[in-house]
């Protein structure tokens, strides 16, 4: 398989992580673990769907953190194993 490939399938297992994760998680906890950005939402910056979905903003728990510290040390993992092992 190229690498372009393979980044590209590693890519789409990030995305439905991250769907899966703030699924599990929940808003009412997202809202408490994580503290979104003040922006006024405009045309050129507003997120669809999906995005607002997913997006979880920066911690400001342990459990925020805790999770953060998760999901990039499966991001990391997983890009080294998709670019350098495969």
């Amino acid at each position: 398989m190229q690498i372009a490939e393979r980044v590209a399938i590693t890519f789409v297992g990030w995305i439905v992580m991250m769907f899966i994760t703030a699924w599990i998680i929940g808003p009412e906890r997202k809202c408490k673990w994580f503290r979104q950005r003040d922006q006024q939402k405009s045309f050129l910056n507003r997120r669809g769907f999906f995005g607002e979905f997913i997006h979880f903003g920066y911690p400001c728990t342990r459990e925020g953190m805790l999770v953060f510290a998760v999901l990039m040390a499966i991001v990391l993992t997983t890009a080294y194993i998709a670019i350098f092992m495969a």
